[in-house]
């Protein structure tokens, strides 16, 4: 399972960056995860100042957690 991961930096202040996860996942295939990241960036770029920014992304595996 993958949930998906956004980072916005920003290219005027060097180490301005925010991260987002996603809180609809997870998804079972990476297709799925990209398609989920593509509508997490547009929904937060209207959000953030009119400023120049860099996103990152990637989908990143679960690890299960230990039961006891």
């Amino acid at each position: 399972m993958l949930t998906a991961l956004v980072m916005v930096c920003s290219l005027v202040t060097p180490g301005d960056c925010a991260k987002f996860t996603d809180n609809k996942g997870p998804y079972k295939t990476q297709k799925e995860c990209v398609a989920r990241i593509e509508e997490m960036i547009t929904d937060i770029n209207p959000l953030l100042p009119p400023t120049p920014k860099q996103f990152y992304f990637k989908c990143e595996e679960i690890q299960k957690g230990v039961s006891t």
